[in-house]
């Protein structure tokens, strides 16, 4: 005969934080080279292509440099903001644009747009564009994070617009990343891999291979509280 019956999971609550915090410093398989406190559940292509079918859907994708493949694709929690990680090569001041080496996608910026240095959380726009010029100018390809506020809606996949409210110049060059709402129509099958899928943002088809991690991101990577059935 089944019994049922609930338990507080309070007293669990200190040992569920030392078992997870022991399994995210020594954990080995897929996913586990993200750091942070995130803890991610592995999907396969079709669950990923199921849970952007249900809707708008918010992900980060990591993708390996210099090209449009998806070293990781996380199903995240929603945000109030997009971004977008990645290095300038080259800047037009007059059309107020930034063109980056994640495939020469350009992010555009204007009077909305708050600029910040590793050294300084509010800039103008003026000192902002010396900083990237005077970068370009000495062979570099600065590092910036763009971010924009959540659009109403997951933007058409063709539609390479982006117009970020805050522009961040950073200090260390990190991997080039997105953080975006999509839907089903971002996504599309291939009928004769490689790759397994694409995935089309901001007019960028990024493939998703074999060798791609996809996974659903449990935010904080929290214990639990409250109450539980178990049978």
């Amino acid at each position: 005969m089944s019994k049922y019956f609930t338990r507080s999971l309070s007293g669990l609550a200190l040992a569920g934080s030392a078992l997870l915090a022991a399994c995210g410093s020594d954990a080995t398989g897929p996913g586990a080279g993200n750091g942070g406190s995130q803890f991610g559940s592995p999907m396969s292509v079709s669950q990923f292509d199921s849970t952007l079918g249900a809707g708008s859907t918010r992900i980060e994708i990591k993708l390996l440099a210099g090209g449009l493949e998806a070293r990781e694709v996380h199903v995240e929690a929603d945000d109030a903001e997009e971004k977008i990680v990645s290095q300038v090569t080259a800047i037009d001041t007059v059309a107020g644009t930034v063109t980056l080496a994640l495939g020469g996608m350009q992010v555009s910026y204007g009077s909305g747009t708050r600029f910040r240095t590793p050294s300084d959380s509010r800039v103008t726009r003026a000192e902002w564009e010396a900083a990237i010029a005077g970068a370009l100018g000495s062979g570099q390809q600065p590092p910036i994070e763009a971010r924009r506020n959540q659009p109403g809606q997951p933007q058409a996949p063709t539609d390479a617009s982006f117009t970020a409210n805050d522009l961040r110049l950073e200090d260390k060059t990190d991997e080039p990343k997105i953080e975006v709402y999509v839907d089903a129509d971002n996504f599309q099958d291939v009928a004769s891999p490689p790759p397994l899928a694409t995935l089309t943002v901001f007019n960028l088809p990024i493939e998703i291979t074999s060798g791609t991690e996809i996974s659903l991101t449990t935010p904080g990577g929290g214990v639990p509280s409250g109450s539980v059935e178990f049978e």
